[in-house]
């Protein structure tokens, strides 16, 4: 009477989310790097728009500059991600 687990589960689901093969590393450490790129240059726009919202004293100057300190925030978390992964593939 006791069924079992993947009973519940349709096949085809179950076949693809477990496979036996494990997935490309590669790839997945290209996509994170992209990421922390693209990260990375956001970031690098909202310092410069918090930058010109400073220099040209514009109306909302405080949202802006926290939109400036979250770029920041951006830019030291992917530079740190891409040093990091940097040293992995070094090692």
């Amino acid at each position: 009477m006791k069924q079992n687990f993947t009973s519940f589960i349709p096949q085809a689901v179950y076949r693809r989310s477990h496979s036996p093969f494990p997935r490309n590393k590669k790839l997945k450490q290209l996509r994170r790097k992209k990421i922390a790129l693209i990260m990375f240059i956001v970031g690098m726009l909202l310092a410069a728009i918090a930058s010109l919202a400073k220099s040209y004293e514009w109306a909302y100057i405080q949202e802006s500059l926290t939109l400036g300190f979250a770029g920041y925030l951006c830019m030291i978390s992917s530079a740190a991600y891409l040093l990091l992964s940097l040293l992995q593939t070094w090692r």
